[in-house]
């Protein structure tokens, strides 16, 4: 308890300057990140799907919400967009490096996510 409410202190001391970006990251960026978050999810993203190939996929082809700490990805937001005869967008991933989460990262990119995908005029957004 005592080191969530630290961490509270210093994000609202804006102790930690996280940029927050759109479509910046690389393929490299990607995978280096779904590298660093792949075992927080369960079971691990690579008994799910190939790394490479997923880096690839989002790169190519979703909108992405990122969080960086200087030149490190630790905080992605993907999002496929591409379907304008139902107008709905599909969220392929949502992570934050273990060693940043509990900042609001993901609370953060999640919400510029909703309020860009209302701009496309998509109406339902699904995970």
């Amino acid at each position: 308890m005592a080191l969530k409410k630290l961490r509270n202190i210093l994000w609202n001391m804006n102790f930690y300057n996280f940029r927050f970006t759109y479509n910046e990251s690389g393929y490299a960026q990607v995978h280096e990140h779904l590298i660093s978050v792949n075992n927080s999810f369960i079971p691990p993203l690579s008994e799910k799907l190939n790394l490479n190939e997923y880096s690839n996929k989002i790169v190519n082809n979703a909108d992405r919400f990122e969080a960086w700490d200087l030149n490190k990805l630790i905080g992605l937001v993907a999002i496929y967009r591409n379907n304008f005869d139902s107008r709905i967008a599909f969220i392929t991933n949502v992570s934050v490096d273990p060693l940043y989460q509990g900042y609001g990262i993901a609370s953060s990119l999640l919400q510029e996510c909703i309020n860009s995908t209302k701009e496309f005029e998509f109406y339902k957004i699904v995970l």
